[in-house]
């Protein structure tokens, strides 16, 4: 049997901007790696191996502090 548990936080303005930066940092990687797949795809007609999705993180986090 599974249960849920449904939970409210309150979290302070400090918090609650960690969260955004947080977030906002992992829906970017997200969509930089669907982007790349998607190109990858297109260019080649094969499908991006997720074995490949730890290098993706690397060269999108590099590159972004290098701007």
């Amino acid at each position: 049997m599974k249960r849920a548990y449904k939970i409210r936080l309150y979290p302070t303005i400090k918090q609650q901007v960690f969260f955004k930066k947080t977030f906002g940092c992992v829906r970017f990687v997200q969509n930089k790696y669907l982007e790349l797949k998607q190109d990858i795809y297109k260019g080649t007609g094969k499908q991006f191996y997720p074995k490949l999705a730890n290098y993706v993180v690397v060269v999108v986090t590099r590159t972004q502090h290098l701007h």
